[in-house]
């Protein structure tokens, strides 16, 4: 019997008190009460997503304007920590403050986030309540479901579906016949770490899952070309995830060898041919990405991959350590635009830095 009351002491969840709101409605037209009901919900529900505290919300909704009056309440209701919040409206946004504190006083903590509008307050609840939880400022506990809509307006903007950028790595081949060349003495050699560079584009999808379109060049005395898409999946939703994922490819490379030749005074010698080697490939890949909410991205990756050769069926594989950095595409902002009269005499932009370097030659000629 003691035993079990050990052990139900010792996994029973922390009791959190969720006090109600200090919010300030003398500007109606921005906030209400209704609203300030649903967003202590939204904050509710926030604890119980990233917390595995037992939420203690009185039906009364008390409202403590000090840190004495809080933990008073935490007492009467046999809580471990307590959570006090204000909301104010400043001008055209609305600011949520919170404070979580234990029963004791100690080990308090306080932040807040700024949204701009309410229907935006229900993923600035959400991060905040993740933020008080994990004692961590709003900016570390982003995650691709709580980010506020002003971290989404295009100037300001930390996510976005698509990026471009570029890899740099080292392919270790397994196996193959492309991963041979022949020296100066004529002897066949080892290919071991041919080094590769290459252009990748990422879709992220909503579902938490990502498309990986890789283009690369391998420089070494068997050099190599090939693409590569992949579907990838996260296994987190927050700022530093780990992925894996499955694709398809198509690989090229110069293949070396020997072949017996007979000159014009009928002599035999041996000459080093070459000859291209393409064919579709397995990849499988696995890795991790850093600030995943931000416009800029690093990936680490180890990639596999298997190639099967269209010269005599070989099979060539590998497995390919890289680094990537991708970035959000910005289009060009120059304020310089050019206009022509079509036919039907409306306006034509010309925004890309190109078309308007070659528009304004046409003019000047």
């Amino acid at each position: 019997m003691i035993i079990l009351i050990l052990f139900s002491i010792f996994f029973a969840n922390e009791k959190l008190l969720l006090l109600y709101p200090d919010a300030d409605l003398s500007d109606t037209g921005r906030l209400n009460v209704s609203d300030v009901k649903a967003i202590h919900l939204l904050f509710s529900d926030g604890f119980n997503k990233y917390s595995n505290f037992k939420i203690i919300s009185p039906p009364d909704n008390p409202v403590c304007y000090s840190s004495e009056c809080a933990i008073s309440l935490a007492v009467d209701y046999v809580a471990d920590q307590v959570v006090t919040s204000k909301i104010r409206v400043l001008g055209s946004k609305i600011i949520f403050t919170g404070m979580i504190q234990k029963t004791d006083g100690t080990d308090s903590f306080a932040t807040r986030i700024t949204a701009l509008n309410v229907e935006d307050m229900e993923n600035a609840s959400y991060r905040l309540a993740k933020s008080l939880i994990n004692r961590d400022s709003i900016e570390d506990v982003a995650d691709i479901d709580n980010i506020i809509q002003e971290e989404e307006e295009v100037v300001k903007r930390r996510k976005s579906l698509f990026r471009i950028g570029l890899t740099l790595g080292y392919a270790i081949p397994f196996g193959g016949e492309n991963y041979y060349y022949y020296n100066n003495e004529d002897k066949r050699k080892w290919n071991q770490t041919p080094f590769t560079v290459g252009y990748v584009q990422n879709w992220e999808l909503k579902s938490n899952n990502s498309v990986l379109l890789d283009a690369f060049i391998g420089f070494s005395r068997t050099p190599k070309i090939g693409i590569d898409l992949t579907y990838n999946r996260y296994k987190n939703k927050t700022d530093n995830s780990m992925f894996y994922g499955y694709g398809i490819g198509w690989h090229m490379s110069g293949d070396q060898y020997l072949s017996n030749e007979i000159d014009q005074f009928g002599n035999q010698y041996q000459e080093i041919s070459f000859e291209s080697r393409h064919g579709p490939a397995l990849v499988a890949q696995a890795g991790y990405i850093f600030m995943r909410t931000y416009n800029t991205n690093i990936m680490a990756r180890a990639k596999y991959h298997c190639q099967f050769s269209t010269l005599d069926g070989n099979i060539d594989n590998g497995i390919t350590f890289s680094v990537s950095l991708i970035k959000k595409f910005e289009p060009s902002k120059s304020n310089n635009r050019y206009r022509s009269n079509s036919n039907n005499n409306r306006d034509v932009e010309y925004r890309f830095p190109l078309i308007e370097l070659l528009y304004k030659i046409l003019l000047e000629n």
